[in-house]
């Protein structure tokens, strides 16, 4: 290939991605432009409007109700180490008490609280330890013989290809 020919094909190339490159950077600068005006605008016009008095205006107070956020995991932790004053909480899951759903928060104390989804707490419990007993006499050891002369897996009688096998045929 001629030095000159690959230049011009490295150029040309270049010229190409430098133009597409070009088109789709100014075609995102117009998006981004075109989404902002509109929002600028009507940021604008919502500030002339309430510029304005009006001879019906009258100051009211509308209460918004507060709605509280259904209870979490990490919320569920927090009541029950308060409801009994510790904090080494261990694990918490959710479960159900007695039809009720409900997070089981497990400390590492061994104390178990059932926290309702209306955040009261349905119970309070301590794991029970149990007890187990190991008998002191040693299980009977078990003797293995290790001779060579007793295996257990005897050598195939003749292994396909064995030579041996051959000679004795051609000798019958």
């Amino acid at each position: 290939m001629n030095p000159k020919s690959a230049l011009f094909i490295s150029a040309t190339l270049t010229a190409f991605v430098l133009a597409i490159l070009f088109g789709v950077v100014t075609k995102i600068s117009n998006t981004t432009q075109a989404a902002v005006a509109p929002a600028q605008a009507e940021v604008q016009q919502v500030s002339v409007v309430q510029d304005l008095p009006t001879a019906t205006d009258q100051p009211t107070e509308t209460a918004v109700p507060t709605v509280e956020p259904p209870l979490g995991p990490e919320a569920a932790a927090v009541l029950a180490a308060t409801a009994i004053n510790n904090q080494a909480v261990y694990s918490v899951e959710s479960t159900t008490y007695q039809g009720v759903n409900c997070y089981k928060v497990v400390f590492s104390t061994g104390e178990i609280v059932y926290i309702g989804l209306d955040k009261q707490v349905l119970v309070q419990t301590k794991l029970q330890a149990s007890v187990v007993t190991i008998d002191p006499t040693p299980a009977p050891k078990k003797h293995k013989k290790n001779n060579d002369n007793n295996n257990t897996n005897p050598p195939p009688a003749n292994p396909p290809g064995d030579d041996k096998q051959d000679d004795d045929k051609k000798d019958d």
